[in-house]
């Protein structure tokens, strides 16, 4: 009967360690603060059989620092680039931003057709309705941010 207490007191024990060690684990998670910088409409659109495609999508700045996206890479493509379409002249241009888009504290910047956007550039494959796009979106102060798209169908 010793033997069998002794192996209860031995488990109770092992039990009460593990669930410290299971709560410290949850409050430790519970610090860490949320990712500052919240994505939402993102999408990407087929690529028709062109070797390029576009990724879009809204950036809300839940923090109270201005940050920047400095950039984004993207294991379907090649070289990804941040652009911006602008009219000049009567014609619309693309313009690259090699510094990234800035992002004012409580801001919110959308990238959107027309507009600013991210360039697919040499894709490795075809993007097709259904299909995932993995994106790693680079901050200046907020860090990395690994985010998988959907490719939709383009709008009418």
């Amino acid at each position: 009967m010793r033997l069998a207490g002794s192996i209860s007191k031995w488990l109770l024990l092992a039990f009460t360690l593990a669930a410290g060690s299971l709560a410290h684990a949850a409050e430790a998670g519970a610090e860490q603060p949320a990712f500052p910088i919240r994505v939402s409409d993102a999408r990407s659109h087929p690529n028709l059989g062109v070797p390029v495609g576009v990724a879009y999508f809204s950036l809300h700045n839940t923090s109270g620092r201005d940050d920047r996206l400095l950039r984004v890479e993207s294991s379907v493509a090649k070289m990804v680039e941040l652009h911006e379409s602008l009219e000049q002249d009567g014609m619309m241009r693309m313009k690259h931003h090699p510094k990234g888009f800035p992002i004012a504290a409580g801001e919110v910047v959308n990238l959107e057709p027309g507009g600013k956007h991210v360039m697919l550039m040499q894709l490795t494959g075809s993007l097709a309705e259904g299909d995932k796009v993995p994106l790693v979106l680079v901050f200046e102060h907020a860090g990395r941010l690994e985010i998988d798209i959907p490719v939709v169908p383009r709008s009418k």
